[in-house]
Parts: structure tokens; sequence; C-alpha cells
């Protein structure tokens, strides 16, 4: 069994494919699943996909990381929100703890943040 193989074995497949019974309603929720069913699929068939290289993926079968991206998210992350964003305000302490840590695991300098 190659090693993209025993990945694939190891996500049961309720997890590969979209849910077998879908209500008829609409509702923000069902949006959002529908939503997150569309990024997450592809990623989680990728594995199956004869045209990528399993070295395309770790141990657990997730793409490799877009470091360079996923740098700029988390400095955005550390920006002002605008004011539609107001409701986050209980959680931002928690984001940036987050943000920080995550900068800080990639060896980012983060002391700049600390005035702030």
């Amino acid at each position: 069994m190659s090693d993209s193989e025993s990945l694939l074995s190891s996500i049961p497949p309720h997890f590969r494919e979209p849910p077998a019974l879908v209500d008829s309603a609409e509702t923000e929720t069902s949006r959002s699943q529908a939503a997150t069913l569309k990024e997450c699929l592809p990623l989680l068939r990728a594995l199956a996909d004869p045209k990528r290289s399993p070295f395309d993926f770790n141990e657990f079968g997730i793409p490799s990381l877009e470091r360079e991206d996923h740098i700029e998210f988390l400095l955005d992350n550390l920006e002002e929100f605008p004011a539609a964003f107001v409701g986050l305000d209980a959680s931002r302490p928690w984001m940036v703890y987050w943000a920080l840590c995550a900068l800080y695991l990639m060896g980012e300098d983060v002391s700049s943040f600390r005035s702030r």
C-alpha cells in the first residue's frame, strides 16, 4: 500500500464525500456548510488524485503549508479591523494571541508587537 493510499484509508469515507442526505431548507447554516464543503472536499479528494505526488502532503495527508501566504494572513489579522467587525471585539485578545503564537512558531520576529 502506497503512502497516499494509507493516508486516504485513514480518512473515513463520510468525510471525503458530501452528506448523503441534504435537507431542502436553505438557511445561513446550510449555506455555510456548503461553502465549507466546497473548500475542503477538493483537499480531501486530492489524496486520491493520481496526478498528485504523495510528497505534496505531510504524514497526515495535509497539503504543504503555503508559508508566505499564511504569514501574510496572520499579519493581516493583527491589523485594525473595520467597524463592521465590532462583533469580534470580545475575541480579539485570543485572535492576537494565536496569530502571534503562529508567527513565532514559524520563526517570524514578533518583538515589534510588544509595544501594542
